[in-house]
């Protein structure tokens, strides 16, 4: 009797962790996919989220931070994060304002906004959405501002 009490915890305890993954994966898809939909964006095929923080609102607004990685070598070609895409122009007061308010949200905090970064602006009826390219050309911190 002890024994199969045992093999049932052990069952349980084994389903929690596989639905707990599960609910990980599913949760970093639906960012990818959020993103997709709200901003009309797209992202290479091995695109994966790093990190993902907003605001709490009733509204969904307010501002959130993803912080993106997509394989070395990958092909971003014809693709939100296609560099051609990104400049690197100084960035607006508008941008930094950005920056500012949504990097709180997760470890984006290392950006001097006096620094130069290749970005790109996408905005929309939705609000904002910034992708600054890190250094290593593989990270991207996305901060959205939503309205």
């Amino acid at each position: 009797m002890k024994h199969k009490r045992g093999l049932v915890f052990i069952c349980m305890a084994a389903g929690i962790v596989i639905v707990a993954c599960l609910a990980l994966l599913f949760s970093r898809n639906a960012t990818l996919s959020t993103m997709s939909t709200n901003w009309g964006v797209t992202f290479p095929e091995k695109t994966r989220v790093v990190e993902h923080s907003e605001e709490k609102s009733f509204h969904g607004d307010g501002y959130r931070c993803t912080i993106l990685r997509t394989d070395a070598g990958a092909s971003a070609e014809n693709t939100t994060l296609d560099s051609r895409n990104f400049t690197t122009d100084t960035l607006s007061e508008a941008s930094i304002d950005i920056i500012e308010n949504a990097q709180s949200l997760c470890s984006a905090s290392q950006f001097n906004t006096d620094d130069t970064y290749a970005h790109q602006i996408i905005s929309n009826v939705n609000g904002v959405l910034l992708i600054v390219q890190g250094q290593d050309k593989t990270t991207y911190y996305c901060f959205e501002s939503i309205v």
